[in-house]
């Protein structure tokens, strides 16, 4: 079996009830706060180990994290306003408008005014963004799947039977966020 693709479904779902039962009652409320703090930490390096300091100058010239992040979103939801980019990027609009100039004078995006409401400004991605995204990400899923190949088969099967549970965290996670 390889550990590396993803659980069936069904397995997928028995493990995230079976672990949602656990946490009821097996960890008192210290211990899944000092889990939660170790959690971020791990989190947070392996964000800088295969997010934010792979380089990204893949067909277009370092890209910030920024950037390809506005590219992923705009792969994932369409056509964007700009106010609406940056809301989803959690950023104020001049950091934006900055990121998209960038963007825009590399080719992988374009901009118009909404024939609607000509002070609205909308951002799509260029087929060489599309290109350019995908290929950062399958450079960061490579260096991801070269730290799994460094684990044990057994260490290799623990994250994939977790992989759910993170994904349900990730699901359920903007539903804990206060409001900005």
């Amino acid at each position: 079996m390889d550990v590396l693709k993803p659980a069936a479904k069904e397995t997928t779902q028995a493990d995230i009830q079976t672990c949602c039962r656990l946490t009821k009652s097996d960890l008192s409320a210290q211990q899944v706060e000092d889990f939660a703090t170790r959690l971020h930490r791990v989190l947070y390096l392996l964000w800088e180990r295969y997010g934010r300091s792979l380089a990204t100058d893949i067909a277009a010239g370092n890209l910030t994290t920024a950037q390809l992040s506005m590219l992923t979103t705009l792969i994932d939801h369409g056509p964007a306003r700009m106010s609406d980019l940056a809301a989803s990027e959690r950023v104020r609009a001049p950091s934006t408008r900055g990121a998209i100039l960038r963007l825009l004078g590399l080719g992988l995006v374009t901009r118009w005014r909404d024939s609607s409401d000509k002070r609205v400004v909308r951002i799509d991605i260029t087929a060489r963004g599309r290109t350019v995204q995908r290929k950062a990400a399958a450079a960061r899923e490579q260096r991801i799947a070269a730290g799994l190949a460094q684990l044990n088969r057994q260490d290799r099967e623990a994250l994939r039977r977790a992989l759910p549970l993170l994904e349900l965290i990730a699901q359920t996670a903007d539903s804990h966020r206060s409001p900005s």
